[in-house]
């Protein structure tokens, strides 16, 4: 009764011999297959070519891409954390040395400040103690002229103000004869002199020799002609003489500026012309103050012009 061994699987198109149920060990439903060894299925391999695995590696493929993925994922994360940390180091170290440089960049100005504050006071100091001098300077004068108006008629003080006109002239001829020592007989004991050429700290009855001394360091041959001697009033103690002083260049002494100095240099050994004016204050028939003063501009207008003309 069971030709089964003369069947065929009744599955279409499939050669093999059927097995049980009208069907080949390939086709037999998976709950009736019976547990055999892959071995024992030669023919489901040889004779279902139909039948594609090319899921299987991309099943695996895809999950090796994704194992791969996820294992390579930590790697360039600690890469990137790596080369940020880097980065983040390299802005921080940039960060701190941009602060230190900014902030001695600001000390370096607030010291600058303080220098120049420093000195700003000490000169303004120095100004008001010369200020101090001058007014009390001009409150003996005003006493002393006070005292004088007492005693004194018209007469006498106009006769008082041509002597002091003349004590004027003879301080420049001696200065011209180089007599300056004689001249100290016309100063009080707490003259002060002062000038372009010397420092305002000349002082006493010898104030006028000193500041011979500092003209002559710088010119040879010097002379000073009188223009102009104006006085402030009958009974004034101030008086203004215009002057020009020639001579010519000795030396070039000594100044902060250098381009003063080149300058000077160039002109060492020429004649110059300086026009100024020098106020005179007495009190009684001495001097008490002399301060001069000289177109500066003019004089350096001149040593431009011949140091242009020597090269």
């Amino acid at each position: 009764m069971n030709n089964t061994g003369d069947m065929r699987c009744s599955v279409a198109m499939c050669p093999n011999a059927a097995h049980s149920h009208g069907m080949c060990v390939a086709h037999l439903p998976r709950m009736g297959r019976p547990q055999q060894q892959p071995s024992e299925y030669p023919s489901y391999m040889e004779h279902a070519p139909n039948l594609s695995l090319g899921r299987v590696p991309e099943s695996y493929s895809h999950g090796n891409n994704n194992q791969q993925a996820q294992c390579g994922t930590p790697t360039s994360t600690h890469s990137g954390s790596d080369n940020s940390d880097g980065h983040g180091n390299d802005s921080k170290l940039r960060r701190e040395r941009n602060r230190i440089a900014a902030r001695k960049s600001r000390q370096r100005k607030l010291d600058k400040i303080n220098h120049l504050e420093n000195e700003k006071g000490r000169l303004e100091d120095h100004r008001n103690k010369l200020l101090n001098e001058i007014r009390q300077l001009e409150s003996r004068m005003e006493g002393s002229v006070a005292t004088t108006k007492k005693v004194l008629t018209d007469a006498e003080y106009e006769a008082l103000q041509l002597a002091r006109t003349r004590i004027i002239e003879d301080v420049h001829a001696m200065y011209n004869a180089a007599m300056i020592e004689e001249t100290m007989k016309y100063f009080r004991e707490d003259s002060i002199v002062s000038g372009p050429q010397n420092s305002v700290h000349l002082r006493g009855k010898d104030a006028i020799v000193l500041d011979y001394l500092c003209t002559e360091c710088l010119f040879k041959n010097f002379q000073i002609t009188h223009t102009r001697i104006d006085c402030g009033g009958p009974r004034s103690q101030h008086f203004r003489v215009y002057w020009v002083f020639t001579g010519t260049i000795k030396d070039t002494g000594e100044c902060m500026n250098k381009e003063f100095l080149d300058l000077f240099r160039n002109v060492i050994d020429r004649e110059v012309s300086i026009d100024g004016v020098s106020n005179y204050s007495f009190s009684g028939d001495k001097i008490v103050y002399i301060h001069r003063t000289a177109d500066q501009a003019k004089f350096l207008s001149n040593l431009v012009r011949m140091s242009k003309s020597s090269h």
